[in-house]
């Protein structure tokens, strides 16, 4: 493909380009220490942690693409690799690689549910093997969306004139957006329901008192620990359901203040189970507005 930027200028092509390769550097790096951090024996024997390191993989993916292909491809202001890739490489980094963020996002939500809610009934070998099926599923979802996609001509490639991805076919590319929108937000509406029972349940775990000071200290930690994973939750999943309103910052904020004002309450141990519930409404009328 030649290049064609004719609506580009020469300086804006060197900023896009080092910028491109200095993100998908930086991103690359911090996936890769995550991905060493959880690829032993004893890690992957956590369900958990087999999520996490799945997800560091769908990381890397994308920020490759930009280290190898896009970054340098604007700047040398051509397109080095043939079609077939151009359009492959695009397809996965539009449609499937990119699925897979709001797919393990799901999956921990219901690893972090089963924890909470059922932390006997269920064993950690369980609960890995449970989550190297089900995100293994994940994988094959997603690169059979970008096989149907790219075998009935509906892909997507990389342009140099805009800096950006452009369908090859408006209609099938806008019919494929759709679905793909409509997904996604059924993901993040499920997640996000899950992640409000799970506080729920961290709130009743961290109400509850107990006779030996290191045992509850111990809980407080465990509860705040999974409060936090909760609300990076609650940050990702606002933030997909909103994007196409363009209130993703406002509802970011939203869920600052609410897990500040709990975190408190988790340090005092003063949450009840009566506050929780409200606590409940309260997160779950602030985010989905």
């Amino acid at each position: 493909m030649s290049p064609d930027n004719s609506t580009v200028t020469e300086k804006q092509l060197v900023i896009a380009g080092y910028s491109t390769l200095l993100i998908s550097a930086i991103g690359l790096s911090l996936n890769l220490l995550i991905f060493f951090k959880f690829a032993s024996p004893r890690q992957l024997s956590n369900g958990f942690y087999v999520l996490c390191l799945s997800k560091s993989i769908s990381n890397s993916i994308i920020c490759l693409i930009g280290l190898c292909w896009v970054g340098p491809a604007i700047l040398i202001n051509h397109l080095f690799l043939p079609i077939f890739f151009n359009k492959l490489l695009g397809q996965l980094n539009e449609y499937g690689i990119y699925l897979m963020g709001p797919l393990t996002q799901l999956l921990m939500a219901i690893d972090r549910f089963l924890i909470i809610f059922f932390p006997l009934g269920i064993s950690d070998r369980q609960r890995c093997r449970v989550s190297v099926f089900s995100i293994s599923l994940c994988w094959l979802i997603c690169f059979g969306f970008v096989g149907i996609t790219y075998k009935y001509k509906c892909w997507v490639y990389y342009s140099l004139k805009s800096l950006n991805y452009e369908a090859e076919n408006e209609e099938c590319d806008q019919m494929n957006l759709n679905i793909f929108s409509y997904f996604c937000i059924s993901l993040a509406a499920s997640t996000i329901t899950i992640q409000l029972s799970n506080f729920v349940g961290i709130m009743s775990l961290s109400s509850k008192s107990s006779s030996s000071n290191s045992t509850s200290n111990a809980q407080r930690r465990r509860s705040i620990r999974l409060f936090i994973q909760l609300q990076l939750t609650c940050i990702i999943m606002a933030n997909v359901t909103s994007a196409a309103t363009g209130a993703a910052a406002e509802n970011t904020m939203r869920c600052l203040r609410i897990a500040r004002r709990s975190m408190d309450s988790i340090r005092r141990n003063e949450t009840s189970p009566k506050a929780a519930g409200a606590l409940w409404s309260m997160i779950a009328t602030k985010t989905m507005s």
